[in-house]
């Protein structure tokens, strides 16, 4: 039996969509299908055989299980390819791309006392004060242009965060977009700059590749840094308020 208004074509997105929407009213089960959201969200989608299905941004953030806002950062970060405008200005995205996200498992927190850092990522922009922030780029774009050297698109990571960082060094840092794991490095040491901290960092051994691979958390809310361990849980606190994403 379909989800409520969903008719099925043949082809691969709509298997993925069967296997992932709710097949009962919202109750338990509800979170195994959504295990980010709180509430089921009915997806009344026609599939055309061969033709890929958008979702209405609404339906999609909630599958995904982010507010609005953080749902926008998501496509203006470009992991939410090139979304569809109507004539009304209502943007939709690709079921197989929400899809592809929403599958990704959780992400284990390191073992022990110690901590890795996450850092919640804007899209990418140019800084506003490049010389006095020593960096031409804040943000992150899955697909940045290509005047942007690999030098410039760590820069616009790696800070400006306001937060210790002392206890972080030899740990992972963790770029995430709403709790989207999109790139982390080895911590190798810091240094201050405008009043904040850049990380030095360097690629991460094959232990955090595998940690933070194609994983998702909950990311907390009214900060821009997050610690990651079992003893503060993924809704950790200890965020700060400001800083440069």
């Amino acid at each position: 039996m379909n989800p409520p208004g969903l008719s099925a074509g043949t082809g691969p997105i709509a298997g993925a969509a069967l296997r992932l929407l709710p097949r009962a009213r919202p109750s338990s089960e509800t979170r195994r299908w959504y295990p980010y959201s709180y509430k089921c969200v009915w997806c009344k989608l026609r599939f055309v055989s061969g033709s890929p299905a958008f979702l209405p941004a609404g339906t999609a953030a909630g599958i995904l299980g982010v507010g609005r806002q953080q749902f926008d950062k998501l496509i203006d970060c470009g992991l939410l390819g090139s979304p569809l405008v109507t004539p009304g200005g209502q943007r939709k995205v690709e079921l197989g791309l929400v899809l592809t996200l929403a599958q990704r498992g959780e992400v284990i927190p390191p073992p022990g006392p110690a901590a890795d850092l996450a850092v919640h990522l804007a899209p990418l922009r140019p800084d506003p004060d490049p010389q006095a922030n020593r960096r031409q780029y804040l943000g992150w774009h899955a697909a940045p242009p290509p005047a942007v050297t690999a030098r410039q698109a760590e820069d616009a990571w790696a800070g400006l965060w306001n937060c210790h960082p002392e206890p972080y060094v030899g740990a992972a840092l963790i770029g995430d977009v709403a709790g989207i794991v999109v790139t982390w490095a080895l911590i190798t040491g810091y240094r201050r700059v405008n009043g904040l901290v850049r990380f030095e960092l360097a690629p991460a051994p094959r232990e955090i590749d595998d940690r933070y691979s194609d994983r998702r958390f909950r990311a907390a809310r009214g900060g821009l840094v997050q610690p990651l361990n079992p003893r503060t849980g993924l809704t950790a606190g200890g965020a700060s308020r400001s800083g440069q994403p």
